[in-house]
């Protein structure tokens, strides 16, 4: 943490409220830098997440003690086909499983 600095950066300041860039700038021991800037921030609606991304975060935020195998199959399966799912209680019915 020592060696990491926040700095405004007023250049990207024009792009603001269509987004909230960032850039980050990596300064090596040796001198060299590495900067990498982006106007949306990955997740947000210009910059979303693949599935294969949600399904990481889903099973990271989300541990088998929490949820058995089989609930968060059917989980993933019926979110994956939510705009098939005839009657929202569908879903509901699996968080509610899921929170016991």
């Amino acid at each position: 943490m020592k060696r990491i600095t926040v700095k405004h950066a007023p250049d990207l300041d024009r792009f603001f409220p269509e987004s909230i860039p960032s850039r980050v700038k990596i300064t090596t021991g040796d001198g060299k830098s590495f900067v990498k800037e982006v106007r949306y921030a990955k997740g947000e609606f210009q910059n979303p997440l693949s599935w294969e991304e949600i399904l990481q975060k889903f099973n990271a935020l989300v541990p088998s003690s929490l949820l058995e195998e089989k609930r968060r199959k059917n989980l993933v399966e019926t979110i994956q086909n939510l705009e098939k799912v005839e009657d929202i209680k569908e879903l509901t019915a699996l968080l509610d499983e899921a929170a016991e």
